[in-house]
Formats: C-alpha cells, structure tokens, sequence
C-alpha cells in the first residue's frame, strides 16, 4: 500500500490507536487545543455538530462536557473509535466509520463541523476537495467550520523534510513530508486553507500559535472559524482515485 492510499492511513491510525506503530510505543494521545469559548459565540447549545475525524473523540468528547450533547464524531480508524468507546462510554453512540467517500448522514444534517488535523494527514488534492464537498453537504446554511491545522513552518528541520520529499515527489505539494512514523503529512500556507478549502466560507474568526507536534517539536497551528455561503447545486463526486 501507498502511503496516500486510504487503507495505509487507515492502517496507520489503527496502530497509532493502540500503540502498534513502531514509532508509537504507547497509544497516541493528542493535545490540540479546542477554545470552546470563541466556538459557542456562534452556535446554540443544542446544535448538531459532526467532529470529523474524532479519532479516539478527545474533541467530541470536550464539546460534550461543555454542555453540545448533540455531537457526533466520525473517523476512517476503527480502531481509534473502539478507543472511544472504551474511553468515553457515554458516547457509545455517537461515533460513526467513515469510507472517506460519502458521509452516512443526510444533507443539510449538522448546524457545526469541527475538523482538528486531520486535512495534515491527506496530500492529495483531490481528496481533500471532495472532502469539503460532502462536509459543505451535511452542513445546512448558515452552519459553521472550526478547523484547526498545522502550517507549513520556517524551521530548518522543517524545511529540509518539505524539500527531501519534493525532490522525489514533484508532484506532491510544498509542505508534504514523510513522518519519521511513516505516514505523510502535509503542512498547509494559510492562502490554501482559505482560499481553497475554505472557499464557500467566509472566516470569522482566526488565531495562530506556536505549540508541539506530536514528537514534540516545535510547530506552527493555525485555527479558523468560518460560516458557509449559501449553498450551490454542486453535487460530490465520489470517483476518487
């Protein structure tokens, strides 16, 4: 399997759930921090919200405790939902597998999406694009966004992995880079995130911040909050390749 492949990604986060992954001795625990604050200015308590790629549901699971019961999470990884469960048995129901393809819900079902870095695990663009179209599907007007991803940094360490990678793999956007895990990665400029997968939103709130990568290195972590325009007949095309 490829690295860009779905079922290789799938397979990483798998591991990574339970601590499989050479690189990942212990089950990952991720750290990225949601401000609740800011994100309830723009919605109601009883909202339905879909936490895309929930992973173990860390951030469902904190939108929850805030007072959002109506939240879902959803996460290519069986693995990393059955870690929620486990983690957090009053979410039994509220995690849903995702074929990364169509999103098992209805159009027009959820008021607010939360998605945490998880577009820095797909270097594909095409993915990505027929990503946000079955997210601008389920996402009725005037719904929001809070999207949360890591930049493409300045650091040497940084810089040296963009250029290693392009250099085999012309093809592949500035800012990919092979994870010393194995997986792809993919580090965004903030141009991209909202001039291309933010294009139908208008932002109204966005923050920038130094924090840590899951290896503990230094990392820049850009976070937007945006609210769909109003909706087109654009239909998804789920012919990914």
């Amino acid at each position: 399997m490829e690295p860009l492949d779905l079922n290789y990604r799938k397979n990483f986060w798998n591991n990574a759930a339970e601590g499989n992954n050479n690189n990942f001795a212990e089950p990952v625990v991720f750290a990225d921090p949601i401000n609740i604050d800011e994100f309830a200015k723009y919605i109601e308590i009883d909202t339905n919200i879909l936490d895309f790629g929930c992973g173990y549901g860390r951030i469902t699971n904190a939108l929850y405790q805030a007072g959002f019961k109506n939240v879902k999470g959803i996460d290519i990884a069986d693995k990393m939902l059955e870690r929620g469960k486990r983690a957090f048995p009053h979410l039994q129901n509220c995690f849903y597998l995702y074929d990364e393809k169509h999103l098992p819900f209805n159009d027009n079902s959820f008021g607010a999406i939360t998605a945490f870095t998880v577009f820095n695990t797909i270097a594909d663009d095409k993915i990505l694009t027929n990503i946000i179209k079955e997210l601008k599907r389920v996402l009725k007007y005037p719904g929001i966004i809070y999207l949360y991803e890591f930049m493409i940094a300045p650091f040497a360490r940084d810089i040296k992995r963009y250029e290693d990678f392009q250099t085999t793999n012309p093809n592949i956007p500035y800012g990919t880079f092979r994870h010393k895990s194995g997986s792809i990665m993919r580090h965004f400029t903030r141009d991209f995130i909202e001039n291309k997968l933010l294009s139908d939103f208008e932002v109204l709130w966005h923050d920038n911040f130094k924090f840590k990568s899951m290896s503990g290195k230094p990392a820049i972590q850009n976070q937007w909050i945006a609210r769909i325009k109003e909706k087109s007949n654009e239909k998804f095309d789920a012919n990914i390749s």
